[in-house]
């Protein structure tokens, strides 16, 4: 423990916060929205070459939608992880995202 009684990063009790919060987080958040860099340079999986990667980020709780963006080899891609009981048709986000992009190459 710190003086004050706040936990040591990677201690016992800083990892029981860490469980808290991550139990208590998902019923106040509606989504996850994560950006991960990836390899810049393209990676070989058992000797082949790998094409792409796909991100996902989970949904917990009460969660409707999580999305990922992950870079891979100089690309940018999106992962939309949803519930279909609150987002029945997901893919209209993901027209809508490739709708501005499009709009934004013009």
């Amino acid at each position: 423990m710190r003086p004050g009684g706040t936990p040591e990063a990677g201690s016992s009790a800083a990892r029981a916060g860490d469980f808290r919060l991550f139990s208590h987080a998902p019923a106040r958040a509606v989504g996850v929205l994560t950006n991960v860099p990836g390899p810049r340079t393209r990676m070989t999986l058992a000797g082949a070459e790998v094409d792409g990667i796909v991100g996902w980020a989970p949904c917990s709780g009460r969660q409707a939608i999580t999305i990922c963006i992950f870079g891979y080899a100089g690309e940018v891609r999106f992962g939309f992880g949803t519930d279909r009981r609150l987002i029945p048709d997901p893919e209209v986000l993901v027209d809508a995202l490739a709708a501005e992009f499009a709009a934004a190459g013009r």
